[in-house]
């Protein structure tokens, strides 16, 4: 019995010496912090879920608020225990060097992520082009920036359905195009090729016509974006539809319209389709206008495919060099 009470008078004095030691009220401080935060996080994220309907607008509160709280409790947690650990530091100091040497990636990440932040490169729905790749940015993390790809294999800054994490550090080092910062509207151009016995002038008032109609509201917006912003340094001469053109010889010959409007740059590919169903259709109607192509090589192809497939081939004499009407 004696050994008994002096194991239990010991292990008592051990425990009390433990709660009552630095350490421990670090530790439990420690703990009481995490937990206080995390909870304050749960609540906050609830809170913004039910006010903010818009999903975009409710990731980036969230994800501020998880940087913030990630960041408060650094501080509080290392006010803690950094008094009276110099030689701690010191060691932890050295840790660090060693780290910068064999994991320079992702130092540079990090410091690429701040960077980002620091100077409002891009955000969660910007597109944006890095290097090669291009496509709206789904997320910005620490060390990588993910995005939806566009392009690649798709035309007309189309989705592909592919995700891609792009090493933030990326930043420091490539060229960044953001579609929407600055200036929020791109230029695009349409080109096609007339025949030379077109009625020129009617064809470039159609094309200015058909241009404005499908971009005025875009034109209008950014004209109000520019006087709103006189402080950018950024300037046009005009924001109308121009039409440009030039004399191609090579065939198909004929005159080459380059028409040159501004857009939406989530918009490009439906504004550039809306664009060309109303140039054919009035093209055609007015009799006087007729886009050339090459209709030699497409009768060259006909028949060469047809004797290939052992169907009765068209007359192989090929017609004479000159544009199809349309």
């Amino acid at each position: 019995m004696e050994w008994f009470s002096l194991a239990e008078r010991i292990k008592k004095d051990l425990l009390a010496q433990w709660l009552g030691s630095d350490w421990t009220l670090k530790l439990i401080s420690s703990l009481l912090i995490i937990l206080v935060l995390f909870v304050i996080y749960l609540i906050v994220n609830k809170v913004l879920s039910n006010q903010i309907s818009e999903a975009r607008v409710r990731f980036k509160w969230k994800r501020t608020i998880r940087y913030l709280g990630m960041a408060i409790g650094i501080l509080l947690v290392g006010r803690l225990w950094i008094q009276g650990f110099q030689p701690v530091l010191t060691f932890f100091g050295l840790i660090a060097a060693a780290l910068t040497i064999t994991q320079k990636e992702s130092i540079m990440n990090l410091a690429g992520w701040g960077f980002i932040l620091w100077r409002g490169l891009y955000d969660i729905g910007d597109r944006i082009q890095i290097g090669n790749h291009k496509g709206d940015v789904l997320d910005i993390g620490m060390f990588y920036s993910t995005i939806m790809e566009i392009g690649n294999w798709i035309h007309g800054d189309q989705s592909s359905g592919r995700i891609i994490k792009i090493p933030n550090s990326q930043v420091l080092t490539n060229p960044i195009a953001n579609y929407v910062r600055g200036f929020p509207f791109i230029f695009h151009e349409l080109s096609l090729i007339l025949t030379p016995n077109s009625a020129q002038d009617k064809a470039i008032d159609l094309l200015k016509e058909i241009t404005e109609r499908h971009t005025h509201t875009t034109r209008m917006a950014a004209e109000k974006f520019l006087k709103s912003h006189r402080d950018q340094l950024i300037a046009f001469r005009s924001l109308f539809p121009r039409v440009n053109i030039k004399l191609q010889i090579e065939k198909p010959g004929g005159i080459v319209c380059l028409v040159r409007f501004i857009c939406d740059p989530y918009q490009r590919r439906e504004t550039e389709t809306a664009i060309w169903l109303d140039i054919v259709r009035e093209f055609k109607a007015s009799g006087e206008i007729h886009i050339a192509y090459d209709f030699v090589d497409a009768a060259k192809n006909l028949y060469y495919s047809q004797e290939l497939l052992g169907s009765p081939a068209p007359n192989p004499e090929v017609p004479p060099a000159k544009p199809r009407l349309i």
